[in-house]
């Protein structure tokens, strides 16, 4: 429904194999049109927590725009913060922003 009602936004999500949740990746068609045309190329992603009753990480990747006010460009829920995990989250990014020159990615 999200991608009825809003254009260009993207999301996926994969089940294991009993069919059940393993990753959600969501990056809604304005924030993407606008980090392509007019925000610098540099984002920042981070992975929390979820600390309710099914646990998990919530991924974000976010960036800066002229007035140094956050921008969000992408989210994404997975079972935990692991490598898979992350090669998952920037597997989908990557398919988002294609290929950029200087794009730069600051990690904690």
């Amino acid at each position: 429904m999200l991608e009825l009602k809003n254009l260009g936004t993207v999301t996926f999500i994969d089940t294991n194999a009993l069919n059940r949740f393993k990753y959600f990746f969501m990056a809604l068609g304005p924030s993407i049109e606008g980090f392509k045309s007019c925000i610098r190329p540099v984002v920042a992603v981070d992975g929390t927590f979820l600390k309710c009753k099914h646990h998990g990480t919530l991924f974000i990747a976010t960036s800066l725009d002229g007035n140094n006010q956050v921008y969000p460009l992408a989210f994404g829920i997975g079972d935990s913060e692991n490598d898979q995990s992350w090669h998952w989250f920037f597997t989908k990014l990557h398919g988002l922003i294609g290929e950029m020159d200087d794009l730069v990615f600051i990690f904690d």
